[in-house]
């Protein structure tokens, strides 16, 4: 359907951007980066907590990315931001994730119908790449360090990530956006008491290995998060004035990525508070009981969310204006281009 509806630029631009730059880039950095921290810096988990939220910096300032997306003219501009995102690291993640929100936020206002299909190739895109730089990665940390089993426990993982999105596209849909978020968050917090059997090792007395109930873990949280943060991506991209797709979005994002850097510090600081260190996880039980509490607080600003479904357009008609005009936007026939990355005129 999409294939149908958008432009060739469009598919090709979320494909690139979520599954080589997000997915493949960031599944190969993740191994890398954790293999460094724990066995080369030998650093403790408190402080690889803190070392790790300090590389998503650049993600908090992704209305700065936006605002550039908005404001500078369509055509060689963008693409020379799209080429940047290729070499300046995380930064440059940040801004080409932007510039494909954009786009995506754009088109999910003008068809509203296909927001969710949207979303899906996004996650479809950033599911496979995981799995291929998951399972790449293992193999190339294993050239200095046997480290080759991190990898191949996370690309197990991505498996469940990719079913989460197909679960999402063919069941999950079509339905209200408040149901799919309550369940998915309840999953998410009794998922999590995964780690807990895990780490009081209550697996082994039943007689699962722990290398096997670990892949299990990782498949199963990947995908119950996936069907969380779906319907969550679809919900913002309807929230987004025409004109300031990617400022918005960006900063719809930026406070989950703000969320996520307080849960990397603040983690940081309970296992310190705990005396989880690399020797000693007595206390560790403590902090997923706690972490997993923690993730029901949602569930009490449920009430916030639209009680509509997934395919109906949430902004009033009278803010849906195209170039400044008093209509409202409405579908066009045309095939849309990623209007980020190609020149319209």
């Amino acid at each position: 359907m999409l294939a149908d509806e958008m432009h060739w630029s469009f598919v090709f631009g979320v494909v690139t951007v979520y599954g080589i730059s997000q997915g493949l880039g960031g599944a190969i950095w993740r191994v890398a980066s954790d293999y460094y921290w724990k066995d080369v810096q030998m650093v403790q988990p408190s402080e690889a907590q803190v070392y790790q939220g300090i590389t998503s910096l650049p993600w908090i300032v992704k209305p700065l990315w936006g605002l550039l997306t908005d404001v500078l003219p369509d055509g060689w501009l963008h693409v020379f931001f799209a080429l940047l995102a290729l070499t300046v690291g995380s930064a440059g993640v940040a801004i080409s994730d932007v510039t494909i929100d954009a786009c995506v936020a754009q088109n999910s206002i003008s068809h509203p119908t296909l927001a969710a299909d949207m979303q899906t190739l996004c996650g479809f895109s950033a599911s496979i790449g995981r799995l291929l730089g998951f399972s790449i990665s293992g193999l190339l940390v294993h050239a200095i360090g046997s480290q080759e089993t991190v990898g191949f426990i996370l690309s197990v993982g991505s498996v469940g990530s990719l079913l989460g999105v197909l679960l999402y596209q063919n069941l999950l849909k079509d339905c209200p956006f408040r149901n799919v978020l309550f369940w998915s968050q309840l999953l998410s917090s009794f998922a999590g008491m995964l780690d807990l059997v895990l780490v009081l090792r209550l697996n082994l007395k039943v007689g699962m290995p722990d290398y096997f109930f670990v892949v299990i873990d990782e498949s199963v949280s990947q995908l119950i998060g996936n069907l969380k943060w779906m319907p969550l991506l679809v919900l913002s991209s309807k929230l987004c004035p025409p004109g300031i797709e990617g400022t918005f979005f960006a900063l719809l994002m930026s406070i989950d990525n703000v969320g996520m850097l307080t849960s990397s510090w603040g983690g940081g600081l309970l296992l310190h508070i705990l005396r989880v260190t690399r020797q000693d996880f007595s206390n560790l039980w403590g902090a997923i009981l706690i972490r997993n509490i923690m993730r029901l607080l949602p569930l009490a600003f449920l009430f916030l969310v639209p009680k509509i479904d997934q395919h109906s357009a949430i902004l009033p008609a009278d803010i849906l204006v195209e170039n400044g005009s008093t209509k409202p936007c409405e579908a066009k026939t045309d095939d849309i281009e990623l209007i980020s990355l190609v020149n319209s005129s």
